[in-house]
């Protein structure tokens, strides 16, 4: 579904006029091209603010992350996120749709579709870039409305060929454990074979 249009840099031509959410998915390595991560980090100085979790978004530096996606709308910067890994992940565990963003005008009023074509995309190139990096697992969080998130990965597995698993509890995701938002529910794909059990390796609220 993407097309590498330079040595790491993926795009996915998705924008079509009867999905207003749509567009056009790219995702880099920061270091590799800096017009585009500065131009990145340009547009979230702004774009976060009166946002429910601004404080998600606030000082991010994008040159940080192992790579980052866009979803650009005539031009313009509509959604966006970033791979990433910490200390409370298994070994070569990534997490895809971090910090996952999507510009106010961009976001639907009621769930019309799961797992829509762009956002297939998008996921679709960041395990891709996963796999370039040598992970062996990828995670989404969310940190509430469970039963949403088993119908959206459930669809993400019928429309591509990963399978998605979701955690019955939220696990700590970031290594803050007095946050409320630290503790997520969890899905998993595999990206290669792994010799343990994947839920043993988290901690899992009480």
């Amino acid at each position: 579904m993407f097309k590498e249009i330079k040595t790491n840099y993926l795009v996915s031509e998705m924008q079509t006029e009867s999905d207003e959410l749509s567009g056009v998915v790219e995702t880099w390595f920061p270091n590799w091209y800096p017009d585009k991560t500065d131009e990145f980090n340009e547009y979230i100085k702004s774009a976060y603010k009166n946002d429910r979790l601004g404080e998600n978004y606030k000082d991010l530096n994008y040159y940080n992350f192992p790579f980052v996606s866009t979803v650009k709308r005539d031009g313009k910067i509509i959604e966006c996120g970033t791979g990433y890994t910490c200390s409370v992940y298994p070994k070569n565990c990534l997490r895809v749709m971090n910090r996952h963003y999507r510009a106010k005008t961009s976001r639907p009023n009621v769930t019309t579709g799961w797992a829509r074509p762009t956002i297939v995309a998008f996921i679709e190139q960041q395990l891709e870039m996963a796999r370039r990096l040598n992970f062996e697992v990828a995670i989404i969080t969310r940190d509430r409305a469970r039963r949403h998130f088993v119908k959206y990965t459930d669809a993400l597995t019928a429309k591509s060929n990963q399978v998605w698993e979701v955690s019955d509890k939220k696990c700590l995701v970031t290594p803050n454990e007095k946050n409320p938002l630290a503790w997520q529910y969890i899905a998993y794909t595999k990206l290669t074979h792994i010799g343990y059990d994947f839920w043993k390796k988290w901690r899992i609220e009480s």
